[in-house]
């Protein structure tokens, strides 16, 4: 028990020392805010494209009402099913807090194949699972085809929610292990001048 709890306070540390690295500049914490949006606005709507390009292309609308009509659409979808979209909103605060160390570790000169891999493919494992059953399902089909992708959902008992729960603990593994590489090269680098990024 100790050593999980000396385990755990280590990679909070590193986590901590980490952040205060990247969001010490103020590009990562704009970088992190355009993903977060982006990973939200794939999220919520990624199935309602064909209207919002309609409704874009008919001129009928401002673009301020446009505007207003998403966020009802967003608010909407996460007053019927308020669980699903908590698992959302927390797979793109992840995955956006991911991708800046990313692209952090990656801009400082260390790049660690390992690393990448191991970030993008919780990545694309998030965009597999972001929430609700109709969004993983159809993305599951076009990859492993409609009959599989059913029967494996079937087999589950929350009906596909457990992907974005797996997606989000792999976005969680990944995030503390580049942390913890962030702080490490942070400590053996205090010496040397490095360009400002």
């Amino acid at each position: 028990m100790l050593i999980r709890r000396n385990v755990i306070i280590f990679g909070l540390k590193n986590f901590i020392s980490a952040c205060h690295l990247v969001y010490d500049k103020k590009i990562y914490w704009l970088i992190s805010l355009a993903i977060f949006v982006l990973l939200i606005s794939f999220n919520f709507l990624a199935f309602d494209f064909n209207w919002l390009t309609y409704l874009w292309q008919i001129n009928i609308f401002s673009r301020f009402e446009i505007f207003l009509m998403i966020i009802d659409v967003i608010v909407f979808k996460i007053r019927i099913s308020p669980i699903p979209s908590l698992l959302m909103i927390s797979i793109a605060l992840a995955g956006s807090l991911n991708l800046t160390f990313l692209l952090y570790f990656i801009r400082r000169g260390f790049f660690d194949a390992k690393s990448v891999s191991t970030s993008l493919s919780s990545l694309i494992l998030a965009t597999l699972g972001f929430g609700c059953l109709s969004c993983g399902s159809i993305i599951l089909s076009s990859i492993l085809g409609f009959w599989l992708s059913v029967e494996i959902i079937s087999l589950f008992p929350y009906q596909g929610i457990e992907f974005g729960i797996i997606s989000l603990l792999l976005l969680f593994i990944s995030t503390f292990w580049l942390a913890i590489k962030i702080a490490k090269i942070s400590q053996s680098c205090c010496e040397v001048k490095l360009k400002n990024l």
